[in-house]
């Protein structure tokens, strides 16, 4: 077990070791994150509807199976008090 552990940290060194040595692998690991979700938080935004704020409505589903408890009935009144939330039915 302690073989196998120190054998997973001798590969991940290794490639630490190689990843910093090439620059340009690094600038791929972070900046390519940084561009998908900048190139997607604008896509989202520009899909919006111009005259409205841009708002994300989450469509949920509750099942209350503890009808008599006053624990699923807080929750309904929490989640029916967030705007953001589709409510049919709640």
């Amino acid at each position: 077990m302690i073989n196998t552990i120190f054998y997973a940290l001798s590969v991940a060194w290794k490639e630490i070791q190689l990843m910093l040595k090439e620059r340009g692998v690094l600038a791929i690991y972070l900046l390519l994150p940084l561009l998908l979700s900048s190139l997607m938080g604008g896509i989202n935004i520009m899909t919006n509807a111009e005259d409205e704020a841009a708002t994300i409505l989450l469509h949920i589903c509750l099942v209350n199976q503890d009808a008599d408890g006053a624990y699923g009935i807080e929750v309904a009144k929490a989640l029916q008090s967030i705007d953001e939330f589709g409510r049919r039915g709640l």
